[in-house]
């Protein structure tokens, strides 16, 4: 049978000269093409998840008692990679140690002062609520804003470990 297949690509190479060559000549380019490229084709070095929970309404309780309440629409969760590939200037807290843990947060400046005023937010811990689901957050660290012309805007960052539906659904293909 392969003896066969055989005789018979040789009569086509034969037979259709141009045609034949033109054929091989593409397959042998594809192939060497394709192993020049596979070598040098970087491994992945790094990668993060961001996943978009949803509006909160944040509150903090502050020194003289009084409850400060604000609706939050730029909420991303993000796991522990995210500052070691994104670059963000830290004010207060470290970029190794900020989303390690759960229920742990980092606030942009401009967010941090609406609650905090000038004071260093780093250990506070403010409540969350989304829906009926209520949640306490540890502020872990303040980062400069958000420049202008980045794609990812925020005003808070969440330990993607506090939320453990997202762990269950992370490797689904319907997971965006």
């Amino acid at each position: 049978m392969i003896k066969n297949y055989f005789l018979l690509f040789v009569r086509n190479l034969r037979r259709q000269k141009l045609f034949s060559s033109i054929n091989l000549l593409g397959l042998t380019v594809s192939i060497a093409s394709t192993l020049l490229i596979y070598e040098e084709l970087p491994e992945v070095e790094l990668m993060t998840s961001i996943h978009t929970p949803g509006n909160f309404m944040i509150s903090y309780t502050n020194d003289e008692k009084e409850v400060i309440l604000f609706e939050q629409d730029n909420i991303l969760a993000a796991d522990s990679n995210f500052f070691r590939m994104f670059t963000y200037e830290f004010i207060y807290g470290q970029p190794e140690t900020a989303l390690l843990q759960a229920n742990t947060m980092v606030m942009t400046a401009s967010t941090a002062k609406k609650y905090f005023g000038d004071k260093n937010p780093v250990g506070k811990l403010v409540r969350l609520v989304s829906g009926e689901k209520e949640q306490t957050y540890e502020v872990t660290a303040v980062i400069q804003d958000t420049p202008e012309n980045s794609y990812l805007q925020f005003d808070a960052l969440l330990s993607m470990t506090s939320f453990p539906v997202i762990k269950k659904l992370y490797w689904s293909w319907v997971w965006t």
